[in-house]
């Protein structure tokens, strides 16, 4: 082929591509990150924080996560894993109950018997969509109430009017934001193509963002019916997302509907501080997403609520423009060493000593510091202020190694390399800040691990996080520890 030729190829290929976008833009296909990241700043006392929430869309495994400035620097943040069982969440159920049919609305009703049960921190309600939105149970109600609203829906009669269904989306979004949660999220609940009319799209996916609100619509169609364009583009340009269960077996179903809490309360809680950054920023996060490799999020804009002290900015001007002076002090003490070389000069500068080169005969070699690197992990803990006398709940005992068992008290306890762990393990496979062992309100500890490289493996499997039961055998890089309950 010739040069003519392949130009003439390129510019079709070029072409297909950009129109393959364009109607993959128009019907919401695969548009989102894979990374999420929503941000909330709060202000008390004059300071600022910033609470941020990441996940993968897909809900699988993420770990290195690190905040960036658009256009700047990192940002220092502190890391955990979101779990449910602490971490408030909150979610609304929206259910189509007109122009759907009987086997429809059952296999709504089974959905919503999985998957509306608040256990831990989750805060759940349920609304239903015929002619009009009608809340059955208001956000907070209790489990019995749940299971039974979500029992009698399997046995509803669905009715023949227009369901006011997507026209009420903003209404759930309004009930949710209001709500203290750390995650909020709406899961529609519908047929393949709900009646659509004097719904905004822009305006509702605008009000879902505002509030940091995910939304999730899974489609019951029928008759090989796919979900509509409505669904897709506002569930892919949202946090949330557009799923199609038509063809999934009763059995399957309930998986899924197990599975999407998980993957909506999967990945990390950032906690930063705003200091020294401008009064409007953008942060993007980026993660090592398994299975894919480096991924990054959109951009999250945020404001600042507070400002800058003249200590605070004179530290952030220090900090960004060290490399700045510490040039200008090198030519300033050049200048002066050059000055007191001077004759003529010298009865003015001939009291400065001399600094003592490298090489120079007669200069002592000072001797550099001795490090004693152990042959086995050694394990350090602080010492505990209070409750140092009660029994312990459980132990770490190391294994391969001589150093005593730890005994576990508390009720949060940080692992890592580094002295600001409550236990610290000298390990150069262990990171800095490696894991936390969480005790939970029933006497329970778990091990989470906070996005590292080598991560926690527990028993062989390695893990994001895990309760831990008695003869546990933990690995935080090379070094192994068993975990002993008495």
């Amino acid at each position: 082929m010739t040069k003519r030729g392949w130009a003439v190829k390129s510019t079709q290929l070029a072409c297909l591509t950009l129109g393959l976008t364009i109607w993959l833009c128009q019907f919401g296909i695969a548009i989102a990150a894979p990374l999420q990241a929503t941000c909330e700043a709060t202000e008390a006392d004059q300071s600022e924080k910033v609470i941020c929430q990441i996940r993968a869309k897909s809900g699988k495994a993420l770990s290195d996560i690190e905040v960036t400035q658009v256009d700047g620097p990192p940002v220092s943040a502190s890391l955990r894993p979101f779990n449910w069982v602490t971490d408030p969440v909150a979610y609304y159920f929206l259910v189509q109950t007109s122009g759907v049919s009987r086997n429809q609305m059952q296999r709504m009703g089974n959905f919503l018997q999985r998957t509306a049960s608040p256990v831990g921190e989750r805060i759940v309600g349920i609304g239903t969509a015929d002619g009009a939105l009608t809340e059955k149970a208001p956000l907070g109600t209790y489990r019995h109430t749940l299971d039974r609203i979500a029992r009698s829906l399997t046995r509803l009669m669905p009715g023949e009017e227009d369901s006011a269904l997507l026209s009420s989306v903003d209404e759930a979004i309004e009930k949710v934001a209001k709500r203290n949660a750390d995650r909020k999220a709406i899961i529609v609940l519908s047929a393949a193509n709900p009646p659509d009319r004097n719904v905004n799209e822009d305006e509702l996916i605008r009000l879902a963002r505002d509030n940091n609100v995910s939304l999730y619509f899974i489609s019951f169609g029928e008759d090989g019916k796919l979900p509509s364009g409505t669904l897709r583009r506002i569930g892919n340009q949202t946090t949330g997302g557009t799923f199609d269960v038509s063809n999934l077996s009763d059995s399957e179903l309930l998986e899924f509907a197990s599975s999407l809490l998980s993957m909506h309360e999967s990945g990390f809680v950032a906690k930063l501080n705003p200091s020294g950054l401008p009064e409007t920023y953008q942060l993007v996060f980026t993660g090592e997403l398994d299975g894919q490799g480096k991924v990054e999020s959109a951009a999250v804009e945020l404001d600042r609520l507070t400002e800058d002290g003249w200590m605070v900015k004179s530290r952030h001007f220090l900090a960004d423009h060290y490399l700045t002076i510490l040039a200008a002090l090198g030519l300033g003490a050049g200048a002066l060493l050059i000055l007191a070389s001077l004759p003529s000069l010298g009865g003015v500068f001939g009291r400065v000593p001399a600094l003592p080169l490298p090489g120079r005969s007669g200069a002592a070699a000072v001797p550099g510091p001795h490090v004693d690197h152990p042959a086995k992990t050694q394990i350090l803990f602080r010492p505990e202020t209070e409750g140092a006398n009660a029994p312990a709940l459980a132990w770490l005992e190391p294994i391969g190694s001589d150093a005593p068992s730890v005994p576990l008290r508390s009720g949060s306890l940080k692992i890592g390399r580094s002295k600001e762990n409550d236990i610290r393990l000298s390990d150069q496979s262990v990171h800095r800040r490696h894991a936390i062992l969480q005790l939970s309100s029933d006497g329970n500890y778990s091990i989470h691990d906070l996005g590292t490289r080598n991560g926690v493996i527990v028993n062989g499997a390695r893990c994001t996080q895990q309760e831990l039961s008695d003869g546990d055998i933990i690995e935080l890089g090379e070094t192994k520890l068993r975990f002993v309950k008495r």
